[in-house]
């Protein structure tokens, strides 16, 4: 009896190669693939075959879609301590990655009520602030809005923070004591879908975060970062 071979389908060569290129490291965690129209012609399909193959990764979860920008390998989630204040620029460098960021404000401005109850100080104190994207390997990582006391921290406002980061600056020539933080779900609005490159009402994490120096509370900070993207971790030991 004659045996029967069936063709794999053009869209299965197309993802055979990117999983094979991943595994290979042609392809790296958090780098760009080929577009369709690159893998279109490379394997003389069209680009809806492409596309079904992209598709069925990103479903899958070995890849990432950022509109405008391309497709992506799907990196690892990036991980933080729900328990220590950590600068995000070591985290990301730690990871062998490349941090930078964009700073949307960085001014003075009047504290509300939220914020004044935060930091212990009257609604309408002067407050420093700034609100922060940054970035891992080109892709939005976490959105910042940090609140500082000028009693306590009087040159936070004059800091390059391209060059240190706010959680940095505050670590290095402040100091914390204590810190008090709060983690939630949240939806993405458009307005921080646009900042992070991501559908909106994409899950979310939301953090606040107040922080002390030896005896004052000195920041009040929010974060919100994507939920495929940011994971908390929490380590105790329970021998002491």
């Amino acid at each position: 009896m004659q045996k029967v071979t069936m063709a794999i389908p053009k869209y299965k060569n197309i993802k055979n190669y990117i999983l094979s290129g991943i595994t290979s490291g042609l392809f790296k965690q958090g780098g760009q693939i080929p577009t369709e129209l690159e893998l279109s012609s490379m394997f003389s399909v069209s680009r809806m075959t492409v596309n079904r193959a992209i598709t069925d990764l990103t479903a899958q979860n070995v890849l990432t879609r950022i509109p405008g920008k391309g497709t992506f390998v799907t990196a690892e989630k990036a991980a933080a301590s729900a328990t220590n204040v950590t600068d995000i620029a070591l985290e990301v460098t730690k990871r062998g990655n490349k941090h930078s960021l964009n700073i949307i404000a960085q001014e003075v401005v009047s504290a509300d009520e939220n914020v004044a109850l935060g930091l212990g100080i009257f609604t309408g104190s002067s407050v420093h602030f700034c609100h922060i994207v940054h970035y891992e390997n080109g892709i939005p990582l976490i959105i910042e809005k940090r609140y500082v006391n000028p009693i306590f921290v009087p040159n936070f406002i004059e800091q390059d923070f391209t060059k240190t980061t706010p959680s940095g600056y505050l670590l290095e020539k402040h100091g914390l004591s204590r810190m008090e933080q709060t983690i939630e779900a949240v939806a993405a609005t458009e307005v921080h879908a646009d900042l992070l490159e991501i559908p909106a009402g994409e899950p979310c994490l939301y953090i606040t975060r107040r922080t002390w120096d030896r005896n004052n509370i000195i920041s009040v900070a929010q974060f919100l970062a994507p939920g495929m993207r940011y994971k908390y971790f929490v380590s105790t030991d329970f021998s002491s």
